[in-house]
């Protein structure tokens, strides 16, 4: 009997269907939206709870990969994931690399500083001061629509913040989530100037063989978006978006 394969795997046997299991790489450090727990095979946060909420409309179990961001988008890129959330940006330059899917967050840019730093207030005195962006990011064409020419372009924001933390550069023009991360986290030592600017939206990357992955999941988002399912999420881990 012919037994029809359903995203990855659907395995039958005497009638009885086993879930697919999807591979969806994470980077586990940014809370609240991703984070380890106690159990170094379970995660917690918002992009987690989204993913999950996916796979239950989809009818699929899911098996969280944790890996730096720097290396997720290479390896669904690659296919050697199936797929990943971690608050991606969606930029063309990730569509040129894996399929996205549609949105299901968005917040704004902002500028980070070290605290202390009283000259940068805004993104408007940023002009002659040394600026540094993710390379590839949308804040980083968020800065050039600024008319600002980055002084740097790192891999990860993980490197830019650490660079500003260490004064080798003036300021740092990321997404909104991840400055707050960093402003909270004290060892940097920096803080968020000004209010936010633009809109980033972020999606779901998946393997550019598996189209038929991203056309399920982005049934299943329409339907917990619907359902009021995204929203809850979104006040159970207090992000608000934007």
């Amino acid at each position: 009997m012919l037994c029809w394969l359903a995203l990855i795997v659907t395995a039958c046997a005497g009638g009885t269907n086993s879930q697919a299991i999807v591979r969806i790489g994470i980077d586990a450090a940014l809370p609240p939206f991703e984070a380890t727990t106690a159990d170094p095979k379970v995660f917690a946060g918002f992009d987690i709870d989204v993913a999950q909420a996916l796979a239950a409309q989809a009818g699929v179990k899911i098996e969280f990969v944790d890996l730096r961001i720097e290396s997720l988008i290479p390896q669904v890129a690659n296919c050697k994931l199936d797929g990943g959330i971690s608050l991606i940006p969606i930029s063309p330059n990730l569509g040129s690399q894996a399929l996205v899917s549609n949105s299901y967050y968005s917040a704004t840019h902002v500028v980070a500083v070290k605290k202390g730093n009283l000259l940068i207030t805004d993104e408007t005195k940023l002009a002659g001061m040394s600026v540094g962006v993710q390379a590839g990011s949308s804040s980083e064409d968020q800065a050039r629509s600024l008319s600002i020419v980055p002084a740097r372009s790192y891999l990860s924001p993980f490197l830019a913040f650490q660079d500003l933390a260490l004064g080798a550069i003036d300021a740092v023009i990321a997404d909104k989530p991840r400055a707050e991360y960093f402003a909270n986290t004290k060892p940097y030592n920096v803080k968020i100037v000004g209010a936010g600017f633009g809109q980033i939206d972020y999606g779901m990357i998946f393997c550019p063989q598996r189209l038929e992955l991203q056309t399920t999941m982005n049934a299943a988002l329409k339907s917990i978006q619907a359902d009021g399912t995204l929203e809850r999420l979104k006040q159970k881990w207090n992000v608000g978006g934007k």
